[in-house]
């Protein structure tokens, strides 16, 4: 495949949007990948699962050789602890020693901080949280690590029951009560701001935003949210149980339920793509790592992650001075969370899923003819 961008008459609608991409080579590796879906099928299908087989090989390989050696890059050893092995939903679902998420003091759950990818920076601040799906046992622990990360949304990419099978407990019940937590939704005593007024507010703010003002396909595309529930809750401090709230403790936490994704499987591009959009509609602020977690917290999370993250990278300029080493930059982001927590993007088909994604949203948003 020829790994340089074909020559092509660029609309002038186009060119503005492009003059911010020629500092960091985004354009070309825009073009990369748009010119790898123009592919014949099966040269597309060998290189995408050749690349992929290679990150498997070199990471899995690793992790395996090191998840119990204290220290080691891919160690951890925390999640086999035997007082901790219960809180696995999966035994080979764990998060890396190095950017586990602890609630309390030094507790243990199944999470995983996920700092920007292929940044040059030492310490990265978390830009999400990979998590599992919380147990029955596990969910005032979830909680407690929303309030504690100050996160203001859950992304859910599975439903509770897939097959018959339990993929998470669910954490939203009318009313809940934990030690020093309580959460409680808010949709019936707040009509003004009921997720089905919020969902018109987004299609709204979609359809008439500057970012899509050339595009008028886009906004069709990415409200596509048929399957998706949007829920919000109070949270809040209490000073122990049954006793009064701690004083400006109160914070409100978006969840969007995205239940048309099947495990190991793809979602629809378009749909996708809306997740992306309202979630960033929802919570603006890149400064409060979003919560993603489908059943285990790699495959569909890993997905949606990548894709978020690389649409902000080529639409803003994301500082990441690693990435203009990479022509594929779908490969190298999922090699870089794969370092980060194992298992992102599970399946050659979500895989795939992105690298389409990516190409979709850019042609969206005009960077591609």
């Amino acid at each position: 495949m020829n790994q340089q961008p074909n020559a092509r008459h660029v609309p002038a609608a186009v060119q503005q949007r492009q003059l911010r991409l020629e500092n960091t080579r985004a354009q070309e590796q825009l073009d990369f990948v748009a010119d790898l879906l123009r592919q014949p099928l099966d040269t597309r299908a060998h290189y995408m699962s050749s690349t992929y087989k290679n990150i498997l090989d070199e990471l899995d390989t690793a992790s395996d050789q090191q998840i119990n050696v204290p220290g080691a890059p891919l160690a951890a050893v925390e999640s086999q602890r035997p007082e901790n092995k219960p809180l696995n939903r999966y035994s080979n679902v764990y998060p890396f020693d190095k950017n586990r998420v602890v609630v309390g003091d030094n507790g243990y759950i199944n999470a995983s901080a996920i700092a920007v990818p292929l940044s040059s920076q030492a310490t990265r601040d978390p830009a999400y949280i990979a998590a599992q799906g919380p147990l029955a046992h596990t969910v005032a622990d979830f909680w407690r690590m929303i309030h504690q990360h100050s996160t203001d949304l859950i992304i859910c990419l599975t439903k509770d029951q897939e097959n018959g099978r339990r993929k998470y407990n669910p954490y939203f019940a009318p009313s809940q009560h934990f030690p020093f937590l309580s959460t409680t939704p808010k949709t019936r005593n707040s009509p003004s701001t009921l997720p089905t007024a919020m969902l018109g507010a987004f299609r709204k703010h979609v359809e008439v935003g500057e970012r899509y003002r050339n595009h008028p396909g886009a906004p069709l595309a990415v409200t596509q949210i048929a399957n998706v529930v949007l829920r919000k809750f109070e949270v809040k401090v209490v000073q122990g149980p049954g006793q009064d709230v701690v004083e400006n403790s109160k914070r409100d936490v978006w969840q969007i339920d995205c239940l048309g994704w099947p495990d190991h499987g793809a979602l629809a591009v378009d749909e996708l793509l809306a997740v992306v959009e309202l979630a960033r509609f929802v919570s603006p602020s890149v400064r409060r790592p979003w919560v993603v977690h489908c059943s285990a917290g790699c495959g569909r999370t890993g997905t949606l992650i990548a894709v978020d993250f690389i649409t902000r990278y080529l639409e803003s300029g994301i500082r990441a001075p690693y990435f203009g080493d990479h022509n594929d930059l779908v490969a190298a982001t999922v090699t870089d969370l794969r370092s980060q927590r194992v298992l992102m993007v599970q399946t050659l088909v979500q895989f795939e899923l992105v690298y389409a994604a990516v190409a979709r949203y850019m042609e969206l948003m005009g960077y591609i003819a």
